[in-house]
């Protein structure tokens, strides 16, 4: 897969990333760094390690992001296309542009030592 980045400004990385004015009172409970959601995201990409789960995707759609970005799959809880697809469900009223699959190995090592090291 041939993917061209254009680099913006980083508002959070790592464990210091934040949820700024949560679109969902519970957001907060899934922001995986470096994930920053704002009450709307509109003309923003997200740009997030590993597939959202259906929390993160909901806040997604309430803050209405226009374009995700994400690393690996998430086979035992992504909701946007591995157990669910929230994102692109027919019925919303608002859909969000899905780019999967960007520097895939390397996100998946990033979350495969974050948990390794959890589990020490």
């Amino acid at each position: 897969m041939s993917t061209t980045a254009r680099f913006l400004p980083v508002l959070a990385t790592g464990p210091s990333a934040i949820v700024i004015r949560p679109p969902t009172p519970k957001s907060w409970l899934c922001a995986k760094p470096p994930t920053v959601l704002a009450i709307t995201a509109t003309g923003t990409t997200l740009y997030v390690t590993i597939e959202p789960c259906s929390m993160c995707s909901g806040a997604i759609l309430q803050a209405r992001v226009p374009r995700l970005v994400y690393g690996t799959d998430d086979p035992k809880g992504g909701a946007v296309r591995s157990c669910f697809e929230i994102l692109s469900h027919p019925r919303l009223n608002h859909q969000v542009e899905v780019i999967s699959g960007v520097l895939a190995a390397e996100c998946a090592a990033i979350i495969q030592s974050f948990f390794a090291a959890r589990r020490e």
